[in-house]
């Protein structure tokens, strides 16, 4: 009995040994894993811009992006453009990205979409908007010369809590949604803009902004 009883310490160490060799040896199999299908294929997919072959077009995209994105964004805006036209009357007419910049060197936004997001405390954005709305009015004129010249413009923001079920739940990859398509309660005028045509002579007639509603998030 005692010659049993003194072999228990010696079978419970060598019980504890193999218990640690085997979270040892989970432990580099999680390191391996993660090196190769995690740290591998995201330094390569940010350095050589190419899809890695080792992962599919889901996974691909994840990897892009986790080499963007350190931090998570409280939020995220959309941007809308509409005028109003001396044809169209007080009826707002969406103006299409693709009018303004055919370029989307930023994924599926363009440069005035960019410009749009600079923060509401910015001293230069103001100044920006104007110039932009400017721009805009003058290439919807080029493009649309049916419709006569432009009267009124406007910015609209949508925004979208970050992990809200609009931003999850797509049914293909994420794209800015159709106005139609958003709630009216979503909608917020960010600035609007009036212009008066007099011969060849036009301008700006008035401006209205609202800095400090740029600044809040949904539901505050």
């Amino acid at each position: 009995m005692g010659g049993w009883a003194s072999e228990i310490p010696m079978t419970s160490g060598f019980v504890n040994r193999k218990k640690a060799e085997a979270i040892r040896w989970l432990h580099y199999a999680l390191a391996l894993f993660f090196l190769v299908y995690w740290v591998m294929p995201l330094a390569y997919t940010g350095i050589t811009g190419k899809d890695s072959p080792q992962g599919g077009r889901y996974l691909n995209h994840l990897w892009r992006v986790s080499a963007l994105f350190i931090r998570r964004i409280p939020y995220w805006d959309n941007y809308y453009y509409q005028v109003k036209t001396e044809e169209g009357g007080d009826a707002w007419v969406d103006v299409p990205d693709g009018d303004i910049s055919p370029m989307r060197p930023f994924g599926y936004a363009t440069r005035a979409y960019r410009a749009l997001g600079q923060g509401g405390g910015d001293p230069a954005r103001p100044a920006v908007m104007r110039d932009l709305a400017l721009f805009i009015k003058k290439k919807h004129e080029a493009l649309h010369p049916e419709a006569g010249r432009v009267t009124e413009m406007r910015y609209v923001r949508v925004r979208y809590r970050s992990g809200s079920r609009e931003l999850t739940q797509t049914r293909e990859h994420w794209q800015i949604p159709p106005l139609a398509e958003v709630p009216e309660g979503m909608r917020v005028v960010v600035n609007s803009y009036k212009f008066y045509h007099e011969g060849e002579q036009e301008g700006l007639v008035s401006e209205a902004d609202d800095v400090e509603m740029d600044r809040k998030e949904p539901g505050s």
